[in-house]
């Protein structure tokens, strides 16, 4: 693939005149001949860490997305290495047409589709269309091809690629919280203390070790909030790259549905805990997954009943895991009101309450639960 030129310039996401002109220089560098005075600019939700800048003239269709990163948001990961995922998700057909790179940004075509709010995930759990789809962005993400891509194109080894945002949010979760009332909730029976977290986080991560998983090149980000869907294209992508990194490969297959369904748990207290993750469901987006990677990898046979009955097992017991880390997600962004702009800590730090109750009533009975064998 050419070479994404790199542009010596800032983008001033929230100064009206600025931002103009620096998306009106940009499109001029990149050859567009847009007029000016026809460009149109839109404030697109960028999530947390990241301000959002669509522009086109007549059509979104053929819009251009600057995605400026914010100040305020602790970063996982610098720019520069940001933009090599970028381009890796380009490469492998992952991610967006990356444009160029700017000195606090990165320029691509813009992702045409259906982005998902809170309201519509459980519509999508049980329709699986979309899910379906995730799980094969997920085994092209953990391919050999990306794996091979990553080291030998652009110098990511396991090593300067390490995944240690758990451990970076353990640190901050002795930090007292910013809101009494966000205190109150963390210090109440319902919320582990730290020992009793990290006992626990002991205890599953030797689970986690002894289920054979590969190392493998993973997002660590993917649910619904991060997936956009073109319905008319039969398409849905995983955006948002920031924590992209080597994990455990069960790690992205877990926490997708579990992320995604974390502003559910409440509904978990009316009897309707496990309505969207059942095994039926699980049978289908795990056999999307295998079959995705199998044909990927080539690893030349069939998926069979016996592969999704391990894989479902495996899943159930790396989900313990994946409970325990968004436990510390919440704490996070109720430490911080910076992360939630506009909301109080109470919705955020009921999740992680209700996260935790969660993982203690599966716990036993997932780790009863027995692999079957290969033969």
């Amino acid at each position: 693939m050419a070479e994404v030129p790199e542009f010596d310039i800032m983008v001033d996401a929230d100064d009206l005149n600025n931002r103009k002109n620096v998306v009106n220089q940009v499109l001029a560098k990149l050859g567009k001949d847009w007029k000016p005075e026809d460009v149109k600019i839109e404030d697109v939700d960028g999530g947390q860490a990241n301000r959002m800048l669509r522009c086109y003239t007549r059509s979104i269709d053929d819009g251009i997305l600057f995605r400026v990163t914010r100040d305020r948001f602790p970063t996982f990961t610098n720019l520069e290495r940001n933009f090599t995922i970028y381009r890796l998700m380009d490469d492998i057909g992952v991610g967006p047409n990356v444009l160029c790179r700017l000195r606090n940004g990165i320029c691509y075509e813009y992702i045409m589709g259906k982005s998902f709010s809170m309201k519509n995930f459980p519509v999508e759990f049980r329709d699986l269309t979309v899910t379906k789809l995730v799980a094969k962005e997920l085994a092209k993400i953990h391919s050999k091809k990306t794996k091979s891509l990553a080291l030998e194109k652009y110098n990511m080894t396991p090593e300067n690629s390490k995944w240690g945002i758990f451990e970076w949010l353990l640190d901050e979760y002795e930090k007292p919280m910013m809101e009494e009332e966000a205190q109150q909730i963390k210090d109440s029976p319902a919320f582990p203390t730290k020992a009793e977290f990290l006992a626990e986080k002991q205890e599953i991560e030797e689970v986690v070790s002894g289920l054979g998983f590969d190392r493998v090149f993973s997002h660590n980000d993917a649910y619904f909030g991060n997936v956009i869907h073109n319905e008319e294209k039969g398409t849905a992508m995983i955006v948002d790259y920031d924590v992209c990194s080597y994990n455990n490969q069960g790690f992205d297959i877990a926490n997708f549905p579990i992320a995604s369904a974390v502003g559910y748990l409440a509904i978990d207290r009316r009897g309707e805990k496990r309505s969207l993750n059942t095994p039926e469901f699980y049978r289908e987006y795990l056999w999307s997954y295998l079959e995705k990677l199998s044909e990927v990898d080539e690893w030349g046979r069939d998926i069979t009943e016996k592969d999704v009955e391990r894989m479902y097992v495996k899943i159930q017991k790396m989900t313990l895991y994946c409970i325990l880390y968004l436990v510390t997600i919440c704490v996070l962004v109720g430490t911080k009101p910076a992360l939630r702009p506009g909301q109080g800590p109470r919705q955020v730090m009921d999740a992680g309450r209700d996260l935790w109750r969660l993982y203690r009533e599966l716990k036993n009975e997932v780790l009863a639960l027995e692999i079957p064998s290969a033969d």
